[in-house]
């Protein structure tokens, strides 16, 4: 009786994610190592489309070159009634390349705490002076609204 109590009570204690949060690895996809040739620190700010708010200011800071840490602050404009809420997310990151269609694309791949243990994951498509929110599956965000942040410091 004491070896099943404890069972249940662990049971009880494990986090369980709805299936439809689960992402879902594009099959055609093809993982390559990207290029070790961004190292330092790079900061992006930008602001995104908000559902319930006037818009999310990010602030997003990564240090490394293909992996290392990253701090994103969030500003969610006017969103409660006495103004703004701020979130600030740390947590870890890497940059790979995949293969769509004949088409290189690199990736950040932010995970809050641990590749292994996220609670939240996002996903950027690397351009030139700019990275682009992906959706949780890694594809573009089919909306007339930018999801750009541009790149505002680079420090080697």
């Amino acid at each position: 009786a004491l070896v099943l109590t404890l069972l249940v009570g662990f049971a009880a204690c494990i986090e369980h994610r709805p299936a439809d949060t689960r992402i879902q690895k594009d099959s055609a996809e093809k993982v390559v190592e990207a290029p070790k040739k961004l190292r330092g620190l790079r900061v992006y700010e930008g602001q995104i489309p908000c559902v319930d708010c006037s818009g999310i200011y990010q602030h997003l800071a990564l240090k490394g070159d293909t992996a290392g840490v990253f701090r994103l602050t969030e500003i969610y404009k006017n969103a409660t009634e006495d103004g703004d809420e701020t979130l600030v997310t740390n947590g870890v990151w890497k940059r790979y390349k995949t293969k769509r269609q004949q088409t290189p694309v690199t990736i950040f791949y932010l995970c809050e705490g641990s590749f292994k243990d996220s609670t939240r994951e996002q996903r950027y498509e690397v351009g030139k002076d700019r990275i682009t929110q992906l959706d949780v599956n890694g594809k573009r965000i089919d909306s007339s609204f930018r999801y750009t942040l541009k790149l505002v410091k680079y420090v080697k």
